[in-house]
């Protein structure tokens, strides 16, 4: 048998209609309002109506980003060569597999002329590494990608993967921590963007860009590791050196050269590029061969000296704080493995909580421990247990074996959680108010239902007592949705009704301590009634002490109340 598949000429674009769809997106994605940047959009257009170079410069640098192209124009009297009316434009331009800058389209425009070339990435080597020199040099390379990436992306981190890019103190804080170039983390971090606009939002009135970057250099994490910040840029170089140094780039120093576009500026930043009357080029291409001036066997030589560092989205965030709690040799498999139930596979349920409660994501160690029963001064009957312990300068909890040693898996995951939401009050208190120590012990001696009220007045001091209560029933069914999702993975058969009460019986677990009438326990605009109230506290009973069913009068209420989880541990 003879099998043919061939291709009908209908199946095969022409290469004209793929260049018209190529051109298309060229111009026509991430367009600009900007009246400048339309007018050398439109100028490009008509060239490469003429000359046809839009495959080529697709092919290796990508399609621009027209929208976040960053100008220059000439501020005030003469400058250098410029004349009245020029502007020098940097299109920053991402590959579609990409989320970087990797090159940029330098335009400049005068009365009479426009001339332009490409500057790409991997170019920064050859204009060489000698900073006292006039002009350009690699740093001013470096400097003007992380402005483009942080115009298209947002970007401010930036690790430096060529050693001859650190300037010397950044060298003898390496050789005073001890650590090899190849062993350290060293991370540009770009503070806000220096300049102001004139008219144009990307229109800069300043010739020269100074920027201040924020360099932390510290030994290579091989894991990654949450920082101590509940920001990144509260503590941004966590068990590091933290260096400060200023960038300064005369954007002109690499003009386009009128005519030719040929190369211009510092040590030779490359000749490639098409003027306003020589027609249209292509970026410079990497054929592979090593720069004479580089000399690190290791840097990819069609790669630039740094990497872009990306933030952890919030959910990376909160799953690597969760990954991140301490656990005492003492915690046994069968505790651990239902906090790794908890634990939400994508989103960090017990920091999640946390976040809510705070508004910032947990920025704390906190510790778990198992002891066989609880001493004085603290409360031998209860639960658990958390205290701060300052010379770790974290929170810690005890986990009390003789009240916890028949409690249900769900009343575990209960446990913790409460005790999470107990370890972020105590860490707060401790470092967060500045507070005379006698005022901090008293408060850290309230229950934790008044430390918790106490936290929502500081909070919102605005606020009502009414309001409190909701901000804590509010806290409450967030720990109800995790404990939901908890019954879930446990494998609890349970309706969605079934469901709803039950976890919302188990959230009030460490809530219901306070009676008082001005409580969130006793407030009837949350709703409950008493006989819910006697529910739920049988219902804690149960799965703290492994009671089985229960069907009888609690509380002046006749209640049949299953019990749902099965023992922890043996």
């Amino acid at each position: 048998m003879l099998l043919i598949n061939a291709c009908r000429k209908t199946d095969i674009k022409p290469e004209q209609v793929q260049n018209n769809e190529l051109a298309s997106k060229f111009f026509n994605s991430h367009t600009s309002t900007d009246p400048h940047i339309q007018a050398l959009n439109k100028f490009l257009k008509a060239k490469n109506e003429k000359y046809n170079f839009i495959r080529g410069i697709v092919k290796k640098v990508g399609f621009p980003y027209w929208n976040k192209s960053l100008s220059v124009s000439k501020a005030g009297s003469q400058v250098r060569n410029l004349t009245e009316n020029e502007t020098l434009t940097y299109i920053p331009f991402v590959r579609d597999s990409q989320f970087y800058v990797n090159a940029s389209l330098v335009i400049k425009t005068t009365p009479t002329d426009t001339t332009y070339q490409f500057l790409c990435d991997w170019q920064y080597s050859s204009f060489g590494y000698d900073t006292t020199n006039t002009g350009w040099n690699a740093l001013n390379v470096f400097h003007v990608f992380t402005r483009l990436d942080n115009s298209v992306f947002n970007r401010t981190k930036f690790r430096i993967t060529d050693e001859n890019l650190l300037s010397q103190n950044v060298r003898n804080s390496l050789a005073g921590m001890g650590l090899p170039f190849d062993s350290a983390n060293i991370t540009y971090m770009l503070k806000e963007p220096s300049g102001g606009t004139a008219g144009r939002s990307h229109l800069w009135t300043l010739v020269t860009w100074c920027d201040d970057y924020d360099i932390c250099i510290k030994a290579i994490d091989y894991t990654w590791l949450r920082s101590n910040a509940t920001t990144s840029s509260s503590l941004p170089c966590s068990s590091g050196t933290l260096l400060t140094v200023t960038i300064c780039t005369d954007t002109w120093e690499y003009i386009p050269s009128s005519g030719g576009g040929g190369g211009t500026g510092g040590n030779s930043g490359g000749n490639t590029g098409g003027g306003g009357s020589s027609g249209g080029s292509t970026p410079p291409g990497c054929e592979g061969g090593v720069p004479a001036n580089r000399s690190s066997l290791y840097q990819n030589p069609c790669e630039p000296g740094w990497v872009p560092v990306d933030e952890p989205t919030i959910n990376q965030m909160l799953q690597s704080w969760d990954d991140s709690i301490i656990l005492h040799f003492t915690v046994r498999p069968c505790i651990e493995n239902i906090l790794n139930k908890i634990r939400d596979t994508d989103s960090g349920t017990v920091a999640k909580i946390i976040t809510v409660l705070s508004g910032n994501t947990p920025g704390f160690d906190w510790e778990i421990e198992e002891v066989p029963q609880i001493n004085p001064p603290h409360d031998p009957l209860a639960n658990a247990v958390t205290a701060f312990l300052p010379n770790y300068r974290r929170a810690i909890t005890w986990l009390n074996n003789s009240r916890m040693q028949n409690a249900t898996n769900i009343m575990v995951a209960q446990t913790l959680l409460h005790e999470a939401v107990h370890a972020f009050l105590y860490d707060y208190y401790h470092n967060s108010l500045n507070l005379p120590t006698s005022v901090r012990d008293s408060l850290l001696g309230l229950p934790y239902v008044k430390l918790l009220k106490d936290f929502m007045k500081k909070k919102e001091s605005t606020a009502s007592n009414l309001h409190h209560n909701i901000m804590i029933n509010s806290l409450r069914n967030h720990i109800k949705n995790a404990l939901k999702n908890a019954c879930l993975i446990l494998g609890f058969n349970l309706t969605g009704t079934q469901l709803e009460e039950f976890c919302s019986d188990m959230s009030w677990g460490g809530l219901n301590e306070d009676q008082s009438p001005t409580s969130a326990w006793m407030d009837p605009s949350l709703g409950l009634t008493d006989e819910d109230r006697a529910r739920i506290t049988k219902r804690l009973d149960i799965e703290l002490n492994n009671l089985g069913n229960f069907s009888g009068t609690y509380g002046g209420y006749y209640l049949n109340i299953p019990q749902i989880g099965t023992k922890a541990c043996p």
